[in-house]
């Protein structure tokens, strides 16, 4: 019965009272596992729980960084989407303890906490090297998210000895041939044409303006940015279901410094990566939605096929949000390598889900 209403008060949109419900539940019923879980999610759908930190650079700008999970668990570093930042991995607390799972997730320059500066995918590897430094983590996973993708697999391919396997989930592709554009979604030719044409300082202009009234109103513009850039399944889920203030706050954050950061992404990501995928090293692992209609699916089985040793699942009838909705798979997957790599058994493969293409 306090799951129930704990779930329905979720439907509802009603957090403040879900919450409240989820902690007179511990009360009533402190040695109910399933409910300690579930009070976790609900605290972590209402307010954020992950504490922030920052790390001063050698060049003298600041890095913020989240670090979340289990203290003592298998390493991965998180690269976040376009738009996005640190609070992307936030709401996975409690599932990342569950799991044995500690993911350490930084703000891209411009982002979040993070100090703006001009950079590449390969140069931006020399902050999540210094960072892991400084926590004296040696050899780690990576997970790229979207817009995070060509900056995970920079990680991979820049330091290949210190990363265990390389994670790619919805990730976006070079865009540096006319195969690549050819194969892009019709919705995404105008915002890629723009992203390609207009010079950084006025794609700033732009995003600056946006950023204030974004801030005051993240619901209006989730709402917005999810009816262009999902396909018409998570469309209609999204349109029904209320969004969880954590998730609105993590939205908003991305843009606390304004748009210099979101802009420099978008610059970035019509562009050649600066490297060959057919050069990556590590072990890989590439998730995908076949509704994609930010990512192309379509030069995502290009690019699984250029990478040598890639294991690629196509979820069928899936678009853009395939890591929140095949977390737990992703998670123990690039987890799986440190495991292997401590017992000396076989590491355990992402599983397949019913119906999921393997490329």
């Amino acid at each position: 019965a306090w799951q129930m209403k704990l779930h329905v008060l979720c439907k509802l949109g009603r957090w403040e009272e879900a919450l409240k419900t989820a902690e007179a539940s511990a009360e009533r019923l402190p040695d109910d596992a399933s409910l300690r879980e579930l009070r976790e999610w609900v605290k972590q759908q209402v307010r954020r729980t992950a504490e922030d930190h920052t790390l001063m650079l050698r060049d003298g700008r600041r890095l913020g960084y989240i670090d979340i999970g289990d203290p003592n668990g298998a390493v991965i570093l998180g690269c976040h989407g376009t738009p996005g930042s640190r609070l992307d991995f936030a709401q996975e607390d409690a599932l990342l303890r569950s799991l044995g799972v500690r993911l350490i997730a930084p703000d891209r320059p411009g982002y979040g906490l993070s100090d703006f500066t001009r950079h590449s995918y390969l140069s931006w590897v020399d902050d999540a090297v210094e960072l892991m430094d400084s926590l004296g983590i040696e050899r780690f996973a990576v997970l790229g998210v979207s817009g995070g993708g060509p900056y995970a697999a920079a990680v991979a391919y820049q330091i290949p000895d210190r990363v265990l396997r390389l994670g790619l989930c919805s990730s976006g592709t070079p865009l540096n041939t006319l195969r690549a554009w050819v194969h892009l979604h019709w919705l995404s030719w105008p915002s890629h044409i723009i992203a390609r044409c207009v010079p950084y300082p006025l794609l700033k202009r732009m995003d600056d303006s946006i950023a204030p009234r974004l801030r005051s109103d993240p619901e209006t513009y989730y709402r917005l940015l999810m009816r262009f850039r999902v396909h018409w399944g998570e469309k209609t889920r999204l349109s029904k279901a209320p969004i969880a203030p954590a998730t609105l706050d993590a939205f908003a954050e991305g843009y606390r410094q304004g748009g210099a950061g979101p802009a420099w992404d978008t610059h970035l990501g019509v562009r050649a990566w600066g490297f060959a995928s057919r050069h990556l090293s590590v072990e890989t692992y590439l998730w995908h939605g076949s509704k994609d209609i930010l990512a192309s699916p379509a030069m995502a089985r290009v690019l699984a096929r250029a990478i040598p040793n890639c294991h690629a699942t196509i979820y069928p009838d899936e678009g853009h949000l395939v890591f929140y909705q095949h977390a737990s798979e992703i998670l123990t997957t690039l987890a799986g390598a440190q495991a292997s790599t401590s017992s000396g058994t076989p590491a355990p493969t992402s599983a397949a889900a019913s119906g999921a293409e393997a490329v």
